[in-house]
């Protein structure tokens, strides 16, 4: 991408809070990887790591519609590093047939949509986030891993509370 147009994807991402790129399909071979250098400096999802894998994305291998994958349901991506990551960034190479809907839900809108009262009273509060084994059941939680952050904090590129 030129500067004009990574700027232009960034300034998208930002005011809207998701994007949806068609065509994902005719990406070459570390494409994905290259466009995630745009919005920062990729980091490897913690089941990679621990399951040996090669590079920055994990696959997700799913054909019997089991829900063994716990990441399944809602959650935020990496959350519990000390500062949670901005952007993650999905590759759908084979959709099911049936499932596989993914959603997206807009924290800031959430915050904002609250009472003014609720708002006030969940400025400050603390929440301790530690990683769960979600791929590998095998794996242990691991307490030195806990971070205690802000429930509510500003979006750094918007600084829309979220």
């Amino acid at each position: 991408l030129s500067s004009r147009q990574a700027a232009w994807l960034q300034q998208l991402l930002w005011e809207h809070g998701v994007l949806c790129v068609s065509g994902q399909h005719a990406l070459p071979a570390g494409g994905l990887e290259r466009l995630a250098n745009y919005f920062g400096a990729p980091v490897p999802a913690p089941a990679q790591v621990a399951n040996g894998g090669q590079g920055l994305l994990p696959q997700v291998l799913r054909s019997d519609g089991s829900s063994g994958n716990s990441a399944a349901g809602w959650h935020t991506d990496l959350n519990f590093h000390a500062e949670p990551c901005t952007v993650t960034m999905l590759h759908c190479l084979v959709a099911p047939l049936k499932g596989g809907q993914t959603h997206f839900a807009s924290t800031s809108r959430g915050y904002d949509s609250l009472p003014a009262a609720e708002r006030s009273e969940l400025t400050g509060l603390k929440v301790a986030h530690m990683p769960r084994p979600f791929f590998d059941a095998s794996m242990q939680m691991d307490p030195a891993m806990t971070n205690v952050q802000p429930l509510v904090r500003p979006q750094p590129q918007t600084g829309r509370l979220a």
